[in-house]
């Protein structure tokens, strides 16, 4: 009698509907996205569209008006380091 012992490792992707969904929603445009997240808001009573006025003309990128500030204090602290280390009147090689 041959006994032996065999391992075998194997690797699948199982696409759940939690999967299915966002890549459906990935591949919306954002009219068409829009118009799904009004559907799913009318259909399901327990959601809601929560929007703050300054939310209104968000650009995507969430920040904290202090992160805001020190972010626009480094683009400043940037050019002035900038404007500093070059100087207006550059010397000519004339030789």
């Amino acid at each position: 009698m041959k006994h032996s012992l065999q391992l075998k490792l194997s690797q699948s992707l199982t696409m759940t509907p939690q999967l299915q969904q966002a890549i459906r929603l990935l591949q919306l445009s954002s009219l068409e996205l829009q118009t799904e997240i009004q559907d799913a808001l009318e259909s399901n009573m327990m959601l809601e569209l929560e929007e703050d006025e300054q939310d209104a003309g968000n650009t995507g990128i969430d920040m904290e008006p202090a992160q805001q500030n020190s972010e626009a204090d480094a683009f400043n602290l940037n050019d002035d380091v900038i404007n500093e280390s070059i100087p207006e009147d550059l010397p000519v090689d004339s030789a």
